[in-house]
């Protein structure tokens, strides 16, 4: 494996992560595995009827983005967070989280992004 052979940072994207396994992979596993490398989190949720449409319509994650279907809101989604958040206070991670709300559409960006500071405080200020 490519990874087991360098030393950089890795980015620890949730959404292309679940969709690059069809919704198979435990994130907190491979977190636990990589803890050290971790260098930034991208977190971004997928819809898994939009994952199953993609996948049966033969787009690529590219062309499903574009049809609106696949990125949600956090939480909206099939990826729980709140482990996520849960390992980076047990391991006290001090790196960026970069909420990314992939689009083509802009008319609700601004409420989108509401909703998903508002998501992320919630989780990020439980005990």
């Amino acid at each position: 494996m490519a990874l087991a052979h360098s030393d950089v940072d890795l980015v620890f994207d949730t959404g292309h992560l679940v969709y690059a396994s069809a919704g198979q992979v435990d994130l907190v596993k491979l977190l636990n595995e990589w803890e050290d490398r971790i260098g930034t989190f991208h977190f971004k949720d997928i819809s898994e009827g939009g994952m199953v449409k993609s996948a049966d319509e033969g787009w690529t994650y590219l062309e499903a983005v574009k049809k609106g279907n696949l990125v949600v809101n956090l939480g909206a989604g099939m990826i729980d967070f709140e482990p996520l958040t849960q390992w980076q206070r047990e391991t006290q991670y001090k790196g960026f989280v970069c909420v990314e709300q992939e689009t083509f559409d802009w008319s609700s960006a601004g409420e989108d992004m509401a909703y998903n500071h508002r998501y992320l405080s919630t989780l990020y200020q439980q005990p």
